[in-house]
């Protein structure tokens, strides 16, 4: 996943009133401010309200959906999202990856609605880093660092989390 295409993406969402928050490497590259490292995909937070337009513009761009993940949940209740899954990777032909996790915006919180034990505030998602020179929106360093805990990483990620610890130890100096 180019950063080209991650901008290409962006505008396309934004254009549709869809607003995404970038995690992972490119959420750490966000926030450094360049890319430090190629990506095999992009990681993403999508709105609950925002699900149906992010998912018709990425099948209009030829991506359809590859798996779901283990902390996946199916949603359930009325209205048109029925049996969508939660926490999933979309793909296309050219073998770009967008992993996606959908949540609930509650206002003051928010509810992610896979199967996680962490708990994310508006504040959280709320970042502003810059890829190929653009702004986007992204996790702030606190979180993504939180979100490389709990399993073994591979050495990018671990390159990422040492990335993650000096950039927050260079804001809190």
């Amino acid at each position: 996943m180019a950063a080209q295409d991650v901008l290409a993406l962006q505008s396309l969402l934004l254009r549709r009133g869809v607003e995404w928050c970038i995690a992972g490497g490119w959420g750490v590259d966000a926030l450094l401010g360049e890319q430090t490292r190629p990506h095999k995909d992009l990681d993403v937070l999508v709105r609950l309200d925002q699900l149906r337009t992010t998912l018709d513009m990425l099948r209009a761009q030829d991506m359809q959906h590859a798996y779901s993940w283990e902390e996946n949940l199916l949603l359930n209740g009325p209205g048109d999202f029925t049996g969508l899954s939660t926490a999933f990777v979309m793909t296309d032909t050219d073998g770009r990856e967008i992993d996606i996790h959908v949540y609930e915006d509650g206002g003051s919180h928010i509810r992610p609605l896979w199967d996680t034990h962490r708990v994310l505030t508006p504040p959280d998602l709320a970042a502003q880093g810059v890829i190929g020179g653009e702004p986007v929106t992204c996790m702030t360093p606190q979180r993504q660092l939180e979100l490389h805990r709990g399993y073994e990483l591979p050495e990018a990620q671990q390159l990422d989390v040492e990335r993650l610890r000096r950039l927050i130890g260079a804001r809190e100096s």
